[in-house]
């Protein structure tokens, strides 16, 4: 564990559990997923928040009220996008209230941002993950630290397959999503075909009410959404995220199967 991710799980006070603690314990049929879940998020002291089956992240968030309800509702990852001039910029100067969530991973996400740059909001912000979302070499990777999630577009093109599995092998989540939060979805059952036992997340145009389909065919171990969760953009819908992690906890308990 780094010093970034140290100081964070002293702060707030909740211990993350070691590889021995979620070995043997896949949530999507592939053994790789133990490296991205081994830093999960717990509830402070009382341990998992639930069963490791999926991890839900809600991005996007731009206003403290919508973090904290989100953190209620039972969301394990929550994203703030520093991006300047899109819809769900946060400027990180005026963000110090992110520090202060508690019970949950925090995650920044960036788009062809210069590395210094980065790590200096991870560090101000006490940023548990950086997501990568640009052009960014992969070789930033490492010195971003540990469970970085890396975009990888969509469709899938030839040789993907490799990229992931590199991806993986070094510790970060390949994300597939083929926008940024303008709700744009992919062909969920060719990704399932094409990465198929591999450990994925998955991002765009996900909703409560399509979530289900998406996770049956794609199996992966982490979804991601923004505008699907929204009344208008970076304000998010507190009924919306509610019933979103309540299906993908249902499907994911029922095992991915079709129905």
């Amino acid at each position: 564990m780094g010093c970034d991710e140290l100081g964070a799980a002293q702060k707030r006070q909740y211990p993350r559990p070691s590889r021995a603690e979620v070995a043997g314990e896949a949530c999507c049929g592939s053994s790789s997923c133990v490296t991205f879940r081994r830093l999960r998020p717990l509830d402070r002291a009382t341990g998992p928040r639930h069963p490791l089956l999926m991890l839900i992240k809600i991005c996007g968030i731009t206003r403290p009220e919508d973090a904290e309800a989100t953190v209620a509702a039972g969301a394990d990852l929550v994203g703030f996008v520093f991006v300047p001039g899109t819809p769900r910029a946060v400027d990180a100067e005026e963000a110090g209230w992110i520090r202060d969530l508690a019970g949950v991973e925090t995650v920044g996400v960036f788009r062809d941002a210069p590395l210094e740059s980065m790590q200096q909001v991870r560090r101000l912000l006490d940023l548990d993950r950086v997501q990568l979302h640009g052009n960014e070499p992969d070789e930033w990777i490492e010195p971003l630290g540990s469970g970085v999630i890396r975009r990888v577009p969509s469709p899938i093109r030839e040789g993907e397959r490799a990229r992931v599995e590199l991806l993986t092998a070094i510790g970060a989540l390949a994300l597939v999503d083929p926008g940024a939060g303008d709700g744009v979805a992919c062909d969920w059952g060719d990704l399932g075909r094409r990465l198929c036992g591999l450990s994925i997340g998955l991002a765009g145009g996900l909703r409560p009410e399509n979530v289900r389909t998406a996770i049956q065919a794609a199996k992966p171990c982490l979804v991601d959404v923004s505008s699907g969760v929204e009344s208008a953009p970076g304000v998010k819908d507190i009924t919306r995220i509610e019933a979103f992690i309540a299906e993908v906890r249902r499907v994911a308990g029922d095992g991915f199967e079709q129905q």
